[in-house]
């Protein structure tokens, strides 16, 4: 992690992104802590939301099936890595207020963005829908071992149980075990999953120690979402997988708070 002179904590950042402690109410970080998750419907403005459908179609179109090769490719899925050097609009998604708030109020302490990428679940996929995980590897959730990463789901169409939604478990991330270990298959359905129905525009921000994954699209409308994923300075990968590729036009564009998200200086 590097500070800027005026930048030198997470909450100096947060601060400089319009982030206040009244920036979520009480019910939605009563939520968060129960549930693990919690729905902001409509935080993407009709505007940004053509913004952000025309880049992801755009880079889609022009990587191919080169596409996550410089982050992830899954089987059964487009996915689009790198996002911080792809686009300003994308730039919107890590500093957005009301996304960072709730990232803090799960982490309470240092964070910064280990990865920023897209996901669309393909229609007519004949295999496995993903299985269920946390998005964080180290030990059981216990009262000594906090908070350590967070995920969030920017919707730009809008998610149905037919066309591959996240799903997540409620209160899963205070369990101990894992999905892998507890379940005969993670892919299998869940008795106590939900799946995430919301209109294009919603995000949603869960804990990363919530279980969770995608469905499989199964009537072949359009779910894709862009997912930007947080973790604690413990476990940061210190940008191993992206800002190692940072371009200087990105560096240069962002403010001080941005750069401070990243974990560049």
């Amino acid at each position: 992690m590097n500070a800027t002179c005026d930048v030198a904590t997470i909450q100096d950042a947060l601060a400089a992104l319009g982030v206040t402690e009244t920036t979520l109410t009480s019910a939605e970080k009563q939520g968060l802590d129960e549930k693990g998750y919690l729905l902001f419907p409509g935080l993407i403005d009709a505007a940004w939301l053509k913004e952000l459908r025309d880049a992801y179609d755009a880079l889609a179109q022009k990587e191919g099936a080169a596409a996550g090769l410089d982050y992830h490719q899954e089987v059964g899925a487009l996915r689009i890595g790198n996002l911080p050097n792809k686009g300003e609009v994308f730039d919107r998604v890590y500093t957005h207020p009301k996304y960072l708030a709730a990232v803090y109020h799960v982490i309470q302490g240092e964070f910064h963005l280990q990865a920023l990428s897209a996901r669309e679940p393909l229609p007519n996929f004949e295999g496995k829908q993903q299985g269920l995980h946390p998005d964080y590897w180290g030990k059981d959730h216990d009262a000594h071992n906090p908070n350590q990463s967070a995920d969030a789901a920017f919707m730009l169409d809008d998610f149905t149980p037919e066309n591959g939604a996240t799903r997540v478990v409620p209160g899963s991330h205070r369990w101990t075990g894992r999905p892998e270990t507890t379940m005969k298959d993670a892919s299998d359905a869940h008795p106590q999953q939900i799946i995430m129905s919301a209109p294009a525009g919603s995000v949603l921000v869960y804990n990363g120690h919530t279980w969770h994954s995608g469905t499989l699209n199964k009537n072949g409308q359009r779910r894709r979402a862009i997912f930007p994923y947080m973790v604690s300075g413990k476990y940061w990968d210190k940008g191993e997988y992206q800002n190692a590729r940072l371009l200087k036009r990105t560096y240069d564009r962002l403010s001080p708070a941005a750069r401070y998200i990243l974990g560049v200086s």
